[in-house]
C-alpha cells in the first residue's frame, strides 16, 4: 500500500510575501510522528510539504497521478479548512479510487461536520494519529472493516459513523523517532524571533497541557495530562539532529515545556552533562 502524508495547498503563491518573517515555514512535527509509525508498520510512505514548497493545484495533481497513491492523509488547522478541501478535491480528481483521510485539530474538533461538508473525505482521524492511522491502513490492506479501529469517524453507505475513542498514548518512548529523513529538513527556516543560530530545528518532547486557554484547542488532540519522553530518549533525539543532520539550534515547540519543573531541571542538567552545545528556546506562561 502506497501512502502519502501531506498538509494543504498554500493560500498565497507569492514567495516574497509568504517568506517575510519565515514564521509559517516550520517543519511539521506531527506529520513526522505519524510517518514514522506508518513506516515502522511496513507501509511505503512519503511526505509532501505543500506549505513549504508552494506547489500549485496542477503540480499536485500531476504528482498524485504519477505516484498512484492508495491513501493520502492530510493534516491541517481550522484556518486551512477551505484549503484542505481544495487539496482533497485535487487528490480525488487525480486518483478517484484513492482513500482520503483528514487528521489534526480541526478534524478532531468537528469530524462529523467535516465529513458532512466535505464529500471528498473518507475518514477523519480523531486525536493522536500515531497508532490509529497505521491500524486504519492495515484494515484497508487486509480487507477488514475499519469499524474496529478506535478513534475514527468515517463514511459508510451514506451514513457517518463513529468508532470508540482512541486510547491516549502514555509511553512516549515506545514511539519511533519522527521521520525527519522524509522531510527537506535543511530547507526550513525557523522564525527569527526564536533563533540565535542557523540551522535551527523545531520539535517536541511532550504532549498535553492542563491549561484551558480560550484561544487554543490543543487539548482536543493532546489532552490535559502532560506526557513526555524520557530524558535519555530526548538526548538521543537531539544528538541525532545535531550529529546526523547538522543542526546548531533547537526550538522546543511544546505547548508549555516548563509546566513540570522537575522534568525541566533534569532536562537542562542532561543538556549540560552530555555537552549538548546548542542554542535553544521554548514556550512557557508568565504564571509559571
Amino acid at each position: 500500500m502506497k501512502v502519502l502524508l501531506t498538509n494543504t495547498l498554500r493560500r498565497y503563491q507569492n514567495p516574497s510575501s509568504w517568506r517575510q518573517g519565515k514564521g509559517v515555514d516550520s517543519f511539521n512535527y506531527g506529520l513526522a510522528c505519524v510517518a514514522a509509525t506508518v513506516e515502522q508498520a511496513g507501509f511505503d510512505v512519503s511526505v509532501l510539504d505543500l506549505v513549504h514548497n508552494g506547489w500549485s493545484e496542477d503540480e499536485l495533481e500531476a504528482h498524485i497521478k504519477a505516484q498512484d497513491f492508495d491513501v493520502v492523509g492530510i493534516s491541517f488547522f481550522t484556518p486551512q479548512a477551505d484549503l484542505a478541501q481544495k487539496t482533497a478535491t485535487v487528490v480525488r480528481r487525480a486518483a478517484p479510487d484513492c482513500k482520503v483521510v483528514f487528521g489534526g485539530i480541526h478534524a478532531t474538533s468537528v469530524p462529523q461536520e467535516t465529513l458532512e461538508t466535505m464529500p471528498e473525505v473518507d475518514v477523519c482521524v480523531v486525536g493522536e494519529g500515531d497508532l490509529t492511522f497505521p491500524q486504519l491502513l492495515d484494515c484497508w490492506q487486509n480487507d477488514r472493516s475499519i469499524a474496529e479501529v478506535p478513534g475514527i469517524v468515517y463514511r459508510e453507505n451514506g451514513t457517518i459513523l463513529t468508532t470508540l475513542p482512541p486510547p491516549q498514548i502514555r509511553d512516549m518512548d515506545a514511539l519511533p523517532r519522527p521521520a525527519y529523513h522524509l522531510f527537506p529538513m535543511k530547507e526550513y527556516v525557523v522564525s527569527p524571533n526564536l533563533t540565535r543560530v542557523q540551522p535551527t530545528v523545531s520539535f517536541q518532547v511532550t504532549r498535553g497541557c492542563p491549561h484551558k486557554c480560550t484561544f487554543c484547542d490543543y487539548t482536543t488532540v493532546g489532552g490535559s495530562k502532560i506526557r513526555h519522553k524520557s530524558i535519555p530518549h530526548i538526548i538521543d533525539e537531539i544528538r541525532y539532529l545535531r550529529d546526523e543532520m547538522g543542526f546548531r539550534g533547537m526550538v522546543f515547540r511544546d505547548s508549555t515545556l516548563t509546566i513540570k519543573r522537575k522534568f525541566l531541571v533534569e532536562l537542562c542538567e542532561a543538556l549540560i552533562k552530555e555537552n549538548i552545545d546548542m542554542s535553544w528556546a521554548c514556550y512557557s506562561r508568565v504564571d509559571i
